[in-house]
């Protein structure tokens, strides 16, 4: 595992229970230079604290959050409204 790590990794991505201010960290040091950063989160909080850390340590370049829901709409002749029947399962991405 050692040999592996010391190769270094071309991606990380990151989802779970964890708190990813904590972990993120201590991953990106076996992280290739300018390899791509992503991590998923229920709620937008942990991924502001984590987006202000990498920023202060000067870590990663470029740093968005988005969110995952996206609404879909219902077209018709004289009307349009967002579907009735969607599910509410969401989170959000760094």
């Amino acid at each position: 595992i050692q040999s592996e790590l010391g190769l270094g990794f071309d991606s990380l991505v990151v989802g779970g229970s964890v708190d990813p201010s904590l972990l993120v960290p201590k991953l990106l040091p076996f992280v290739k230079p300018s390899s791509p950063l992503a991590v998923f989160a229920p709620s937008p909080q942990p991924l502001m604290e984590l987006q202000q850390l990498l920023i202060q340590e000067e870590s990663a370049l470029e740093l968005h959050i988005s969110e995952t829901w996206m609404r879909e709409y219902q077209v018709l002749p004289g009307r349009t409204h967002p579907l009735m029947n969607m599910s509410a399962a969401s989170g959000f991405l760094l």
